[in-house]
């Protein structure tokens, strides 16, 4: 996105996401739900988009859909 598009967006809660996954409610919420592994691997991969602001390219390991196929 453009920067000139994000400031139009206005200013954006960068860590209320990574805030819920961390000590909030959502991460407790979630540890009943999903695997240690799988809580701490989505909480590395909301750590890496909020630093890189992008989301990850494709690794080729893979096919690149959206999951769940639609």
């Amino acid at each position: 996105m453009a920067p000139d598009l994000r400031r139009a967006r206005g200013p954006r809660p960068r860590g209320k996401l990574a805030a819920e996954l961390g000590d909030g409610g959502l991460g407790a919420r979630l540890a009943g739900l999903i695997t240690a592994a799988e809580l701490a691997a989505l909480r590395e991969r909301v750590a890496d988009l909020l630093r890189t602001g992008r989301h990850p390219e494709p690794s080729g390991e893979w096919p690149a859909i959206p999951w769940p196929p639609i």
